[in-house]
């Protein structure tokens, strides 16, 4: 899928990509807005979260997330797990994957 703005086409980034931009999200409303900002960012962080494999069971933990450091751990091993899989399928199929 391509993502155009007039003379700019760009491909989707890949799932690892886009939860890495969560986890950078997630720290700037922590920075800016203390405890408050993880409980305002249990909304955004859910708009991270679609379109690939365990993206449901991710939302739902996402809307959990009490503290920076759960937040975090969560995003990481989502991105670990998105990447290992990318990989896996890259593989079956032999091609590049979102």
């Amino acid at each position: 899928m391509l993502f155009c703005v007039p003379g700019n086409c760009r491909c989707r980034p890949r799932w690892p990509t886009v939860l890495t931009v969560a986890k950078e999200h997630l720290a700037w409303l922590h920075e800016y807005k203390g405890e408050r900002g993880i409980r305002q960012a249990r909304k955004h962080l859910t708009w991270y979260a679609k379109g690939f494999a365990g993206a449901a069971t991710l939302r739902g933990e996402l809307c959990r997330v009490e503290t920076l450091p759960q937040g975090l751990d969560l995003l990481d091993r989502a991105i670990a797990q998105s990447a290992s899989l990318s990989v896996l399928k890259s593989e079956e199929t032999g091609e590049a994957l979102p």
